[in-house]
């Protein structure tokens, strides 16, 4: 049975099928008419020529074995005209290594087997559609987001420019800057078991320290590591995934440092962060080279950028969900990682490091294989819990604007029993402990947002609000929910 999409606009619910079968493309026009409105053409060249006319559809489904023009050309050509489109090939091959090329090569969701049964089309069609709703939501998100951080960026490059002269009121500044960005950045993290941003920040701190830097420079790294993965509020979702020293694909690289060059101009917009922006934009050189924006070799690279690169690709590679995990993600709602596969995706990614020690600077490499074989710092130990991603539409934006909380306290590893019986109480900053819960949204004197409510307190939050009260920036009194023992 069809999803029931009658909530959706219909611009929205507009299906194209391509076949040169005629009298397959009749069935399956009068099959699917009562639920979208199709469109149907019997060639590349005549969808095209829809396509330019103004139909966008949400799903496309194409025939691959058609004359003049085969179903992947088409399904290429037409992201020049409808980028959003989901796609999906129906092809008689059978064989994976005919069918890849044509599902690479056409940017497809899926593929379905000819013959294809109707309860397979449907489905597909039906999942296609999920997948186009989920992407509209994640831009709208994402334009909501980008338009938040440029309006920030305007709003504080004023007061940091104003106030240059003014020190201590700055150091103010730009925590409110780092606190703003890095809570932004955090919630675009939608596809990790873990807080990523904040595992690479431990993780370079840590070499940082060992190798000797003095306070500025370790500064220097924890801040760009909370902020290097901003450039996620300008990717699409397919490109979260991607890391750019295992992409093949040109056209995904291009998008992908389109999106991280401007996340990184953004950030030198803040006079305060000019230092930071060059650090991150850094990060994917490599010292033989082969890296990317702009191919730098060996000490042109910063140290702080190559330390917070090892630690990201690290973190990527054990603690992000798979690509191919996504889709059970939208359908399920939950991705499960057990201990055995979080210890595979480590010694994976170890020996891959191994395999590319030239792209790292060789001090930073044999202090990162120093933590790994020592256990030094638990970041670099994999987890010994079975890891459970789940994802909740309510955590992507809330309905005023702000930064909702991802998944409440389970999303800090915290477990509220059902045994305890909150109690609800006004403390002061200095007595908050982690698992309390905040029941009102804390705001600075000035009006700005910093933690919104039913929000759970960790160890990170604590320290951020009494850095807060110590600075003056918000008031000492906070309501909370206490779980206590029966």
């Amino acid at each position: 049975m069809l999803e029931d999409f009658s909530n959706i606009e219909p611009t929205q619910k507009r299906l194209l099928i391509v076949d040169d079968e005629t009298l397959y493309l009749k069935i399956l026009h009068k099959m699917l008419e009562k639920h979208y409105e199709v469109q149907t053409a019997s060639s590349g060249a005549q969808a095209l020529e829809i396509l330019k006319a103004g139909f966008n559809p949400g799903v496309i489904l194409s025939d691959q074995k058609m004359p003049n023009m085969t179903g992947d050309e088409f399904l290429e050509k037409s992201i020049q005209i409808v980028p959003d489109s989901v796609r999906i090939i129906l092809t008689g091959y059978t064989n994976p290594k005919d069918i890849i090329p044509c599902v690479n090569r056409g940017h497809a969701y899926m593929f379905l087997t000819k013959p294809a049964e109707e309860f397979e089309i449907v489905q597909a069609i039906k999942l296609g559609f999920s997948q186009y709703f989920t992407t509209i939501r994640t831009n709208n998100t994402m334009r909501h987001l980008r338009n938040e951080v440029n309006q920030k960026t305007k709003e504080l490059k004023t007061a940091t420019d104003n106030l240059s002269n003014q020190i201590d009121l700055n150091k103010a500044i730009f925590n409110q800057v780092i606190q703003l960005l890095s809570g932004i950045i955090s919630s675009t993290e939608k596809y990790y078991f873990t807080n990523h941003s904040q595992y690479v920040m431990l993780i370079a701190k840590v070499i940082a320290e060992r190798l000797g830097f003095e306070s500025g420079r370790i500064t220097d790294v924890v801040v760009s590591s909370l902020l290097h993965n901003i450039s996620l509020v300008y990717l699409p979702t397919n490109l979260q995934f991607i890391d750019p020293y295992d992409s093949k694909d040109d056209n995904e690289l291009l998008l992908f440092f389109d999106a991280f060059t401007n996340s990184v101009l953004n950030l030198q917009k803040f006079q305060l962060l000019k230092k930071h922006s060059r650090i991150i934009s850094q990060i994917w050189e490599h010292h033989d080279g082969s890296g990317r924006p702009n191919a730098l070799v060996g000490n042109l690279i910063e140290r702080e950028a190559v330390i917070i690169g090892i630690a990201n690709i690290y973190h990527n590679a054990v603690y992000r969900i798979q690509p191919e995990s996504y889709p059970q993600l939208l359908e399920t709602g939950e991705v499960v990682q057990t201990k055995d596969e979080t210890k595979r995706r480590h010694d994976d990614i170890i020996k891959f490091l191994f395999r590319k020690a030239s792209w790292f600077d060789l001090e930073v490499f044999e202090i990162f294989n120093e933590f790994i074989k020592r256990r030094r710092i638990p970041e670099l130990i994999p987890s010994e819990e079975t890891l459970v991603l789940k994802l909740k539409e309510e955590n992507e934006m809330g309905p005023d604007g702000t930064i909702a909380p991802k998944g409440g306290a389970e999303a800090f590893g915290i477990n509220i029993s059902k045994s305890r019986k909150p109690i609800e109480k006004e403390i002061l900053v200095s007595e908050l402990e982690p698992g309390m819960i905040i029941m009102a949204n804390i705001s600075t004197k000035s009006g700005i947002l910093v933690v919104k409510q039913e929000s759970v307190a960790d160890v990170n939050l604590i320290k951020n609000l009494k850095q807060l009260e110590n600075s003056g920036l918000i008031y000492s009194a906070i309501n909370v929910l206490i779980p206590v023992p029966d």
